[in-house]
């Protein structure tokens, strides 16, 4: 109850549940906002459609999820058609990484997700890397600082000709 109550003292005019689960839809639909909205995808279960009144209808399978992020937004909030450039933390970049390796013409990967299905299989990212390397590009593999993608990108490492970078470097 003392939730309940924080959520609605707070007086927001929108939420939004970008991540998909449960939870995430549990807060929207306590939070009282005006707008309410979450991407309606194949999984989205009918008991949570009375708890939202603006559902996004992008496919998971053809839209990338920071496209799916901002069009859910874009129709709620009236935000101009095009996404705006994305926006790092600059102060975390390691700017010298492509100096100290001397990269030149190079092409990043990132060939790791937490999402079992999206994960293409780790034998197409090895050919794939070898077919670019013979082009006589330079590969360099990135990964977020999930263990499991940092594994997964260290593999595709050794048994390919890519450069791995730290997820620090990325």
């Amino acid at each position: 109850m003392r939730l309940l109550r924080q959520l609605r003292q707070q007086g927001f005019d929108y939420a939004f549940e970008l991540g998909n689960g449960d939870r995430g839809r549990f807060l929207v639909c306590l939070s009282g906002a005006h707008v309410r909205a979450a991407q309606a995808l194949r999984e989205f279960p009918a008991r949570w459609r009375l708890g939202f009144n603006h559902l996004g209808s992008d496919d998971p399978w053809t839209t990338h999820q920071v496209e799916m992020d901002y069009g859910l937004a874009r129709g709620c909030l009236h935000l101009p058609e095009s996404i705006p450039p994305l926006q790092f933390d600059r102060k975390a970049a390691d700017f010298g990484f492509v100096d100290r390796l001397r990269l030149k013409d190079f092409i990043v990967i990132h060939p790791a997700t937490r999402w079992q299905r999206k994960q293409w299989p780790q034998d197409n990212w090895i050919q794939l890397i070898r077919q670019l390397s013979a082009t006589g590009r330079k590969v360099v593999l990135s990964s977020g600082p999930d263990a499991s993608e940092v594994q997964r990108c260290e593999e595709i490492g050794r048994r390919s000709e890519a450069i791995r970078c730290s997820p620090r470097e990325n």
